[in-house]
């Protein structure tokens, strides 16, 4: 064997599956960091909102609400981006997706308890329903919104 199979074979055992995944994961970030600004999702079907838009927007809607409290620094919500976005065309009739960026507009993440971030909280009537903490892939945030439906996403 030569010394490039040897080496490209030595490499390979030392990746574990863990490591892979990881280093999968890492690549993802990278791409979505670079490929996806953090303001484009906004022009799809999330609302920037303000600390003095969050009554308006949230509070007094009549449609569920899912706030997602977010910032241009952040990797994981910056992954998040895509998927929430797809999840606010995709669901439009049921809900809609807003998003604050914690650090242009720190009186509503203070005001609830906002002390990680990707945090997504869920709002109906001005309550409350559902707090999800950390990424999620989409399949999993669709599952844990459809729980907060009135029907329980049995249409």
């Amino acid at each position: 064997p030569t010394s490039t199979c040897i080496i490209g074979s030595l490499f390979a055992q030392c990746l574990s599956l863990t490591g892979v995944h990881m280093l999968w994961r890492l690549l993802q970030w990278l791409l979505v960091a670079v490929l996806v600004p953090f303001g484009a999702a906004g022009q799809g079907g999330i609302q920037t909102i303000s600390d003095d838009e969050f009554e308006s927007a949230v509070l007094r809607s009549a449609e569920l609400v899912v706030v997602f409290y977010c910032a241009e620094w952040c990797g994981p919500c910056r992954m998040m981006m895509p998927s929430l976005d797809d999840i606010s065309h995709e669901m439009r009739a049921e809900l809609k997706v807003v998003r604050i960026d914690i650090d242009k507009d720190p009186k509503n993440p203070t005001n609830y308890n906002i002390r990680s971030i990707p945090t997504l909280l869920i709002f109906k009537d001005g309550k409350v329903l559902a707090t999800k903490i950390g990424a999620e892939p989409k399949q999993k945030l669709v599952s844990w919104i459809t729980t907060c439906l009135p029907d329980g996403g049995t249409k």
